[in-house]
Parts: C-alpha cells; structure tokens; sequence
C-alpha cells in the first residue's frame, strides 16, 4: 500500500529538482526577463494591449513567467521608482 505514495512522492520531488527554479532577489532591480515569444505569447497584440491600458488610465503593468519579467510596460510620467498610494492589494 505504501508503494504508490512512495512512487509518487519520488516522482514529484524528481520533477522538482529537474526544473530551474528562479527567485528574484529581496532588493535590488536586475530581476531576469523571458521574452514573450519565447514563451509562444502572440507579440503582434501586445501593442494593442498596451494601448487600452494606457488609454484607461494604468500607470504601470508588469507579467511575470515563473518569477522572471516578460512584459514591464510604464505609462505617461510614471516609472518603476514612483510611488503609489496602496489602500489594499488582495
């Protein structure tokens, strides 16, 4: 009866180590970047994309893939140093 779950936990952990798992760092900003194409995103709608958020407004829009940047996009004045009033995020 114990097998399976030994199996199974030993697959799970194998799968675990086989991937390159990517942490960004506490402080600093040289987080890693991906590009989107790589990741078989559709990059012919990204300029549209990118032209409804900043025509409603958004000061900023960030995806990341597995911890690493594959789109920082900054609108109008605002940059990754500005701040921003934050009355709840969740």
């Amino acid at each position: 009866m114990l097998r399976p779950y030994t199996l199974l936990g030993t697959l799970a952990i194998g799968s675990l180590s086989a991937q390159n798992l990517y942490f960004p760092p506490t402080f600093g900003n040289t987080w890693e970047t991906v590009d989107p194409a790589s990741l078989g995103w559709c990059t012919d709608q990204l300029p549209p994309l990118l032209q409804l958020l900043e025509d409603n407004g958004t000061k900023a829009f960030i995806v990341l893939k597995d911890g690493r940047i594959a789109i920082e996009q900054y609108f109008g004045t605002f940059t990754q140093d500005s701040s921003w009033y934050w009355a709840s995020a969740g």
